[in-house]
């Protein structure tokens, strides 16, 4: 990985993201995690269904990922679901930063599972669904992806390290 990296992790609700997350920067220790539903919901009267004020929080994480970088931080890793035209908006924002794509799917019932034991956020399993059904269908021919229902978060940490990090 170049010093200069950013990962995004993309997927539908339910798919493990910001387990992801957690457990890359348990690897990489002095990054940052910038999520995109953090700074949405910073919005007042937010309109969590409003694509405007989704890809304003995509702009305004990119922006946040460039100061961090400029910082110094390193590696960023940036999450969102990123679908439906927003990951062209997030990679066409970085500019000429370097990124990674990673695209985490599940299986039906997994999500299902997951979203209906979730105390607080979003829990429209059958939308995450058709969701999933997209990140499958827009995987890019560099994306690292992984089915979360039969993979750990650990597991796919390590496995995007070594993909991103290899041995001299």
């Amino acid at each position: 990985m170049t010093s200069d990296s950013v990962v995004l992790v993309r997927g539908a609700p339910g798919t493990g993201k910001s387990t992801l997350a957690r457990q890359l920067m348990l690897h990489w220790g002095r990054g940052a995690t910038v999520e995109v539903d953090d700074l949405r919901g910073m919005i007042n009267q937010i309109d969590w269904t409003s694509h405007q004020q989704h890809f304003d929080g995509i702009r305004a994480a990119v922006l946040v990922c460039k100061h961090y970088l400029a910082c110094k931080y390193r590696p960023i890793v940036l999450v969102d679901t990123f679908g439906y035209g927003s990951l062209e908006i997030a990679t066409e924002e970085l500019d000429d930063i370097p990124y990674t794509i990673v695209s985490l799917t599940g299986s039906n019932t997994t999500l299902r599972w997951r979203l209906i034991r979730r105390l607080v956020g979003y829990r429209d399993w059958r939308n995450a669904q058709k969701f999933n059904e997209h990140i499958r269908q827009t995987l890019g021919e560099h994306d690292l992806d992984f089915d979360t229902s039969k993979t750990s978060a650990k597991t796919i940490a390590n496995r995007i390290v070594e993909q991103l990090e290899p041995d001299d």
